[in-house]
């Protein structure tokens, strides 16, 4: 198994993913992203840096699970202030 020629290791670019649509930081033409952009741009990011596929695949499964899981945070955020 070689180690990837990459500036940044795979993790970095998960959590900086998973921080900025979080935050709302992740847009794509004014709006923010649902979780399947946001995890087509993190695989962009990856591919970028020159990952291998399975490398990027292995991430992007648990990344998603985690960007459907801050959503459903947030939707339930939204509805408790309406109530």
């Amino acid at each position: 198994m070689s180690i990837p020629d990459v500036d940044v290791p795979i993790g970095f670019l998960y959590e900086t993913t998973l921080m900025k649509y979080a935050s709302g930081k992740l847009t794509k033409d004014g709006m923010i992203m649902s979780p399947e952009e946001a995890l087509e741009h993190f695989k962009q990011l990856a591919i970028d840096e020159g990952f291998a596929e399975s490398t990027i695949e292995n991430s992007a499964e648990e990344l998603l699970y985690d960007l459907e899981e801050i959503e459903e945070r947030k939707y339930q955020e939204y509805l408790e202030e309406r109530e």
